[in-house]
């Protein structure tokens, strides 16, 4: 049977703690809740087995999806990758720290003396109602024997309610010292907490082990994901000219994104793509159920109501069903990644840096157009066509009219070449006013209809040296079932306006310098008496 002897494994040039390399960020795609950051550095390694550490990343990284690989002269390989995480105390309690304890410490002692004056006010109060009680029960009991009130009694009833009211007074003033001490002290207690928490710091690591066969000077990249980032788009919009002048009206349209991060790493100098991808939003089949057809008698009545229903058009613009909407970027259904033109900075403060993406100019068409039924104003609203190569992304639009901020407005997602509208405001010089009222008729005896007039009443003023002109809008309901009908009154309507196929009634509207116009729009839903509203 041989000898079993121990000995000891050939050494390796692994180390407990690693080589420091400088591995930096050079690459972030962003997402709605997350962000993909790529690492990448030269390292030289030798021949063998080696360990590399990647100091101060993202302590909030996503272990699972840390991934390393390794490029260079031969093929070297990556062994293991892993974080590591450790709380850094310092090294002795910051002043700052000490100051901020003892201001607490004398802010509690001030709060306790407090809380015993408070109570020495109850006392005192109590024992004044106690002695105008005695004294208006001495009086009382006087009269009852039909004697007269005791002089010193009514005085010290008076005295007792003179000093209860001064004590109500004092008590009151002190109860709101209380209140504002003790905000006061939840302050500091919170300035304490966050000086404690900076006092300290989490710290986080890469350690990669990685095999090359021979010595030389290799490519590192290094893969994560991390939470708390997030990106939102934002743009900008430029009218020239203003509305009024001769010239053609012309948009410039700025694209930017908003990202915020708070991972603790700083990127500095790195390539931003912004993404729409939703990584969280996985996709299940539906399940297979039994459908039940059932016959159910014919209701005696029909339930009519109405809905507000927008109008499809077509064009480059996908369609994207409502349902399938979710709450933050909305792509167009289909997923879009931007990229920055150039390098960008982007600190671990949590507060939001614009990021600009793309810029277009276009001719645009502006009118102004009036909708009372939703907002009683004349809005600027120019149709322009999104002439750069990505999409527009829904977001809030800045807008610069007349070289000045005209304030904001948002825009709905815009393909390339499709065009889409902005409202750059009200004009202050014209005043609109909508009445409306609804007259029912009575259905008559050998009737099985009954009639809902309907009368709208625009009133404009022109409040401007300048004639005004502009299109004005109202709507009709348009039906869809036999037994309601909608029948315009051309003779009572302005004009003889008459809805289009979609409901819509349109006058251009010209009101003279410092003038005023008033229109009228009439219309009939006569409904069946099996109709029930809803």
């Amino acid at each position: 049977m041989p000898t079993r002897r121990l000995a000891a494994l050939p050494a390796t040039d692994v180390t407990a703690e690693g080589a420091v390399v400088a591995v930096p960020v050079v690459s972030v795609t962003l997402l709605e809740d997350r962000a993909a950051v790529v690492r990448k550095g030269r390292v030289r390694l030798s021949p063998g087995r080696s360990r590399l550490r990647i100091p101060d990343v993202s302590p909030v990284l996503a272990d699972k999806t840390l991934t390393a690989v390794i490029a260079g002269p031969a093929e070297a390989s990556v062994d293991d990758a892993r974080a590591r995480r450790r709380w850094l105390p310092p090294a002795d309690r910051p002043e700052e720290v000490r100051k901020l304890e003892e201001e607490l410490e004398t802010l509690r002692r001030e709060g306790e003396r407090l809380s015993e004056d408070h109570e020495r006010l109850d006392q005192a109060l109590e024992r004044r109602r106690t002695a105008a009680q005695t004294a208006l029960a001495e009086m009382l009991e006087d009269a009852g024997w039909g004697t007269g009130p005791d002089e010193a009694w009514v005085r010290r009833h008076r005295e007792a309610l003179e000093a209860a009211e001064r004590l109500e007074t004092e008590k009151l003033a002190l109860a709101h010292r209380i209140e504002d001490h003790e905000r006061t002290v939840a302050d500091l207690e919170a300035r304490v907490a966050a000086t404690r928490e900076a006092a300290g710091r989490r710290a986080a690591w890469i350690e990669v082990d990685a095999t090359a066969p021979a010595a030389g000077e290799y490519e590192l990249r290094v893969d994560y994901v991390v939470p708390a980032a997030c990106w939102r788009p934002a743009h900008a919009a430029r009218l020239v000219p203003a509305l009024g002048t001769d010239a053609p009206a012309a948009v410039s349209f700025e694209c930017h994104a908003f990202a915020w991060q708070a991972t603790g790493e700083d990127w500095k100098d790195v390539e931003l793509r912004f993404s729409t991808q939703r990584t969280t939003a996985g996709a299940e089949p539906p399940r297979l159920e039994t459908d039940t057809l059932t016959l159910e008698a014919r209701a005696p009545q029909i339930a009519v109501s109405a809905r507000e229903e927008a109008i499809q058009t077509t064009g480059p613009q996908p369609k994207v069903a409502k349902a399938a909407r979710l709450p933050g970027v909305d792509d167009g259904g289909e997923t879009r990644t931007i990229a920055a033109p150039g390098r960008a900075t982007v600190p671990s403060d949590g507060r939001p840096h614009r990021i600009p993406l793309f810029r277009f100019e276009t001719e645009a068409a502006v009118e102004p157009v009036s909708m009372p039924e939703l907002v009683p104003a004349v809005l600027v609203k120019s149709t322009q066509a999104n002439r750069a190569q990505h999409p527009i992304l829904a977001g809030p639009v800045d807008l610069v009219r007349d070289g000045g901020y005209a304030g904001r407005t948002t825009v709905l997602f815009a393909a390339p070449g499709s065009r889409f509208d902005l409202s750059w405001g009200p004009d202050p010089e014209v005043r609109v006013r909508r009445e409306a009222r609804e007259v029912v008729h009575e259905r008559g005896m050998l009737s099985a209809w009954e009639g809902r007039e309907q009368r709208v009443s625009l009133r404009l003023s022109n409040l401007s040296p300048a004639e005004k002109r502009f299109a004005l809008r109202e709507r009709v309901p348009v039906s869809e079932v036999e037994k309601v009908q909608v029948v315009p009154d051309p003779k009572e309507t302005t004009r003889g306006a008459t809805p289009d196929a979609d409901g819509f009634v349109r006058w251009d509207a010209r009101i003279p310098p410092f003038g005023t116009e008033k229109l009228e729009l009439r219309y009939t839903i006569k409904v069946h008496k099996d109709v029930v509203w809803a």
